[in-house]
């Protein structure tokens, strides 16, 4: 079976699990990227959820989404002359509970929790060689996907950002959110070097893209 075929497996599974919200059930936003087609994903981004707003709009979860926090990170892998066909974005949780009431902020704990499972399964498919956590959530969530990686559990979002986390042909290089708020943590100027490291840290050696676990 092929990866793409694969993923859209896992997508399903993902469209039918009722851990957090049985009662109201969810909808699950179309990954996509042209690094799905080419089965060369050199980078995966890990937001926090889908927008409610933009799946209603388009369904789907991806860096090309028209948002201000999409533009901004288009913004910084352009100045990074990064390629995006070669970026696969997703997200911490995958799904939207179709009554937004019961999502009015951020995931909880539990449900970062209940959708591990389904973020393991995508990195073991599509083999990053660089995996780029944005935010708490998403840190909080590859911690838990590599449960016994020490050095990466013992990261900090506020005293580490910047630092690049490698083990056996992966890196893991957690940044903020691309949020304006995020300038009051990390100026734009030290953002947007943060985002240019990316092709050293790619071209370092044995970048292989590494199984979870």
């Amino acid at each position: 079976m092929s990866t793409m075929n694969r993923i859209r497996n896992l997508m399903g599974e993902i469209g039918n699990c009722s851990l957090c919200h049985s009662v109201c059930g969810i909808d699950v936003p179309a990954l996509e990227g042209s690094a799905l087609e080419t089965g060369d994903v050199r980078y995966l981004i890990v937001g926090e959820q889908p927008d409610h707003e933009t799946f209603t709009h388009t369904g789907r979860n991806g860096i090309e989404n028209p948002t201000p926090e999409m533009e901004r990170l288009r913004g910084y892998l352009a100045k990074a002359g990064i390629d995006r066909t070669r970026v696969l974005y997703t997200t911490s949780v995958m799904c939207l509970p179709r009554d937004p009431n019961r999502r009015p902020g951020r995931p909880t704990a539990q449900e970062s929790k209940n959708c591990t499972r389904h973020l393991t399964k995508l990195i073991e498919l599509v083999r990053p060689r660089v995996i780029i956590p944005l935010g708490h959530t998403a840190i909080q969530s590859i911690q838990s996907v590599y449960r016994d990686w020490t050095e990466l559990r013992q990261f900090i979002l506020n005293y580490d950002v910047g630092k690049v986390i490698e083990r056996n042909g992966v890196a893991v290089y957690p940044l903020y959110h691309p949020s304006r708020s995020a300038v009051n943590a990390r100026s734009e100027l030290r953002q947007t070097r943060d985002w240019q490291r990316l092709p050293t840290i790619l071209n370092s050696p044995d970048k292989k893209g590494a199984p979870t676990g």
